[in-house]
């Protein structure tokens, strides 16, 4: 299965998506999920912010080779699943590919874990250390809660949801 994640200039919330999911498919032989990401908004090639890197690196995640990429209608085509994070990338999509099937478009705001649905991730970009950690926290929690619901619909191995917290990992010496 072939994971697209969207978000404006594929330099905070679409690349946290991209490289979380995949290392969590990483550990987990067998699993023929490939995740990318792109921007409906980006200026190709451009790094992620020292405050992405850094607090992407909390939860075990790199993103400091990470540089942005183009949304394209190519993209749209070959990927299995588009999940994108505020209704902008929506219409983008659309505006890319009016003919996209049912099911192949989701919001990741939609796999909240809690009982109020917010509608969109909210952009760190620009902002300080604090909005990172606390959009990337949320990310993470709605993410595990979609592989939850790829694995139900046989898209992705079980073993895909037994990952570690969804929190930032602890500093060994706390």
């Amino acid at each position: 299965m072939r994971l697209l994640f969207l978000c404006t200039g594929n330099v905070c919330r679409s690349p946290f998506a991209e490289h979380l999911v995949r290392q969590w498919a990483s550990g987990h032989p067998g699993s023929d999920l490939e995740t990318s990401s792109a921007g409906t908004n980006a200026l190709p090639g451009l790094p992620c912010p020292i405050e992405a890197v850094e607090t992407a690196a909390t939860f075990g995640v790199d993103l400091g080779e990470h540089r942005s990429r183009v949304l394209t209608p190519q993209m749209v085509t070959r990927a299995d699943l588009l999940v994108y994070m505020s209704n902008e990338h929506l219409d983008e999509l659309e505006r890319l590919d009016a003919r996209l099937p049912p099911g192949k478009v989701s919001s990741l705001a939609g796999y909240s874990p809690g009982p109020v649905r917010p509608t969109e991730i909210p952009d760190p970009y620009g902002c300080e250390p604090w909005a990172y950690l606390s959009c990337y926290t949320f990310m993470a929690a709605c993410l595990r809660r979609l592989c939850r619901a790829l694995v139900a619909r046989s898209w992705v191995p079980a073993a895909l949801t037994l990952e570690t917290g969804d929190g930032p990992r602890k500093d060994p010496s706390d």
